[in-house]
């Protein structure tokens, strides 16, 4: 399983209630018995995690089927490049890479300033039509999916790919989730705005991503902790729609692996 912080758990879940761990659970609760491992890791975005598994595959690992589960920070990392000029709009990077940064300089005593940029492209900043910013998320995020799918046929396994349901997909927020807002400085119009842009994005990703958006419209009581981060709640609720998906993968799967 690849993915962000969400996928890592972070931060309120343990570890036996991530949303592999759930996948597996509900595996079991079918007679499917998975071997979860789970490659999260904060800031993240789609492409990183397709370089990640690339280097994982050419060290010796054969998955049997691979999970990418993205969606807000591959948002957040082209909204931050062509908005607030952080690099050049539509590079892949990491959102945590400034603060990474500006740590490793106060400690060691080095620069903090950013080194060139590892395509050509001037950084952006200032308004600019939301179109732009959707053709941003979903170029780069397809070179993702392309990178990915082009790794795991090289070596014989499935990959699959999801999109994360987040405090703008939920159909009715929980009074406990409104009352996010305020401290996510979310007024009307700004969640309006946001919702408006994400669902563009939604609309514009490639036909084999599944979006889970509507992962929690069924689920009574708070899910969210922010934007996108689940109690353990959200995270069942994700790894169920995820494994509805999933369930006939890993039934051919578990059937090949019988018959060997």
């Amino acid at each position: 399983f690849f993915g962000g912080s969400t996928m890592f758990g972070f931060d309120l879940q343990r570890d036996l209630h991530t949303i592999p761990s759930e996948v597996v659970r509900l595996a079991e609760e079918d007679g499917l018995y998975l071997r979860a491992r789970n490659y999260g890791a904060p800031g993240f975005v789609n492409f990183q995690e397709s370089v990640l598994m690339a280097q994982l595959v050419t060290a010796g690992e054969h998955p049997d089927l691979a999970v990418f589960y993205d969606g807000i920070n591959d948002t957040s990392m082209q909204l931050l490049n062509r908005l607030g000029g952080f690099d050049p709009p539509g590079e892949p990077s990491q959102l945590g890479v400034a603060l990474t940064r500006e740590a490793v300089a106060e400690s060691a005593g080095v620069s903090a300033e950013p080194p060139a940029p590892l395509v050509a492209g001037e950084p952006g900043g200032g308004l600019t039509d939301a179109d732009v910013v959707v053709d941003d998320v979903v170029a780069v995020y397809e070179q993702g999916v392309a990178l990915s799918e082009t790794v795991a046929a090289s070596a014989g396994f499935p990959v699959e790919h999801f999109w994360q349901p987040d405090l703008y997909s939920r159909a009715e927020l929980d009074p406990g989730e409104q009352q996010l807002l305020e401290g996510l400085a979310l007024d009307p119009y700004r969640f309006d705005s946001m919702q408006a842009l994400l669902q563009a994005v939604r609309d514009a990703l490639p036909s084999s991503t599944v979006d889970l958006g509507g992962a929690f419209d069924d689920v009574d009581g708070p899910v969210l902790a922010d934007y996108v981060h689940t109690n353990e709640v959200g995270a069942r609720a994700v790894a169920e729609a995820m494994y509805t998906s999933l369930r006939p993968q890993l039934e051919a799967l578990s059937a090949e692996q019988a018959e060997g």
